[in-house]
């Protein structure tokens, strides 16, 4: 049931990384308790388009590769 719920949501993200020209890729990710996140910020299936593009545009260039810690906090390598 999880698995089906990020993939939708990741689904959606995608397009929109691909409208923006964006080279990114299965970005959304599931903490320990199955919240999801992008780029650490929750989102969930009632984030809207422009939620999203928000957090994209508020997120640096340089942390778009990190990955979601245990917690849901976003973790640069």
């Amino acid at each position: 049931m999880a698995q089906r719920r990020i993939k939708k949501l990741d689904n959606r993200v995608n397009k929109l990384f691909k409208q923006l020209n964006l080279p990114l890729k299965n970005k959304i990710q599931m903490d320990h308790y199955g919240r999801m996140y992008l780029f650490g910020v929750a989102v969930n299936k009632e984030s809207t388009n422009d939620d999203i593009i928000q957090i994209i545009q508020s997120t640096s260039e340089n942390s778009w590769y990190g990955r979601t810690g245990f917690f849901g906090e976003w973790i640069v390598d």
